[in-house]
């Protein structure tokens, strides 16, 4: 039964693939089911066979109480074929072509200058003080692998950094749209800084949607990125997140990489190894729900969404507030590891579907999850020059996943580049209707 329940959940992710990439010329290796199918295939059907002869790295480090292991992998990787067949049904039927938009997009220069300007210049200053009040540069560094209780109650100081990123990703859609040749030194030269900035958050999480989304903008506005390249760059995306992961929770807090005694090639790729499963729990969660969900731990339905909603009031004003799914999960089945250090675990998309309403809710959540997706792309495709339409698709890609692998108010946080970005093009972009063109425009030219 777990054979066939992984022969299917391969077989979905296959038939996405072949269906994406059907077209060599028009091959999407950065779409959203390519992404999808790929986590889910690595998080759902790469752990069985560790889990089945009980070497899992995570059941070791966190023990759940699974006490039927055979039936409750079963049902994990039910819950994930079902949620994944789901997703496939959305974004592959009822689709409705977008209007065409009426309007011409036209950039303003001296606006986006004195925006871009004031983004830098109010993310560092914020980010400056941030800094000071926990003790200065060498207590941030030292921190960076406990960036939960060092930022706790200042993360808006240090998340102002994000401005630097959404002017970045507004400059390079712009290049983009008008054409331009992207050997800009100025822009390059910007685009490091905001990265190295960014780094200081300690976050693996704002890096890798940076990235994902300035190659999502290039393949979707200048030229498909084929799926040698795709792959390529993911692989070596994750090692230097890796090394980056590694050196910030390790050498910066205790001065060596403890994962890392000898620098021999079995050493290195062994804690590579154990960093990507470590990304990947999606099946072990799933199993720890199904196995005690709604038994020790009640359906939340709902709650865990409302979190997203409370988000942005400091917990220090309300100390009630409602938790994520992550509190939620891991108070509930690991409570020292949330109170001793603070860490979380992430239940999964289909997870915290499951969490909150049972099989009903993997089946809808994995079906409108994609519908979503599925309208931000028509919207995109109706109209590829628009930078609000090719951001918020870039962005949503670029997001899923964490989507896949974490949870929904954590992840929706990340959406915090949404909003800026949208403001700066909202001042920085104008819409003039078509009527008032004088001639067509094959792109969108600067005012």
């Amino acid at each position: 039964m777990i054979t066939a329940l992984c022969f299917g959940i391969v077989l979905v992710v296959v038939a996405m693939f072949y269906r994406e990439t059907l077209s060599r010329r028009d091959a999407d290796w950065l779409g959203i089911p390519v992404i999808v199918g790929v986590v889910s295939a690595i998080g759902y059907v790469g752990p069985v066979y560790d889990v089945q002869r009980q070497t899992d790295l995570f059941f070791l480090r966190f023990p759940a109480g699974v006490h039927a292991l055979q039936p409750t992998l079963q049902q994990a990787l039910f819950m994930a074929l079902l949620g994944l067949t789901s997703f496939a049904l959305g974004w592959y039927t009822g689709d409705k072509p977008a209007a065409a938009p009426t309007y011409t997009v036209r950039w303003r220069p001296a606006a986006l200058n004195m925006l871009g300007i004031v983004y830098t210049v109010t993310g560092l200053t914020l980010f400056s003080i941030g800094v000071a009040l926990v003790g200065g540069p060498r207590a941030v560094l030292g921190a960076l692998g406990d960036r939960i209780r060092l930022t706790q109650g200042l993360n808006y100081l240090f998340q102002a950094t994000v401005l630097l990123v959404c002017v970045s990703i507004v400059w390079f859609t712009r290049l983009l749209t008008t054409g331009r040749s992207l050997r800009s030194l100025p822009f390059w030269t910007y685009t490091v800084g905001a990265f190295l900035v960014s780094a200081l958050q300690g976050s693996k999480s704002i890096l890798f949607v940076f990235v994902l989304t300035l190659a999502l903008l290039y393949h979707r506005l200048r030229a498909r990125i084929k799926g040698t390249l795709a792959v390529l760059g993911g692989a070596i995306t994750f090692v230097a997140l890796t090394a980056y992961a590694l050196f910030a929770r390790e050498y910066l807090a205790v001065g060596q990489l403890i994962s890392l005694t000898t620098w021999d090639v079995a050493s290195v790729f062994n804690a590579i190894r154990i960093e990507f499963v470590g990304n990947f729990i999606q099946l072990q969660t799933m199993m720890v729900l199904v196995g005690r969900v709604p038994h020790e731990l009640p359906y939340q339905l709902g709650r865990t969404y409302l979190a997203t909603a409370t988000m942005p009031v400091p917990r220090g004003l309300w100390p009630d507030k409602p938790l994520p799914s992550t509190g939620v999960f891991t108070l509930a089945f690991w409570p020292d590891t949330w109170l001793l250090s603070g860490t979380t675990l992430p239940p999964g998309l289909f997870g915290e579907f499951y969490l909150n309403f049972g099989w009903i809710g993997v089946i809808l959540g994995g079906f409108f999850f994609a519908r979503f997706g599925r309208r931000l792309l028509a919207r995109h495709a109706a109209a590829p020059l628009d930078p609000r339409r090719v951001l918020l698709y870039a962005l949503f890609v670029a997001m899923a996943a964490h989507y896949i692998r974490g949870d929904f108010a954590v992840t929706v946080a990340l959406l915090e580049l949404v909003l800026p970005t949208l403001v700066l093009l909202h001042f920085g972009t104008r819409r003039i209707p078509t009527a008032l063109v004088s001639s067509p425009s094959t792109g969108t030219p600067d005012a």
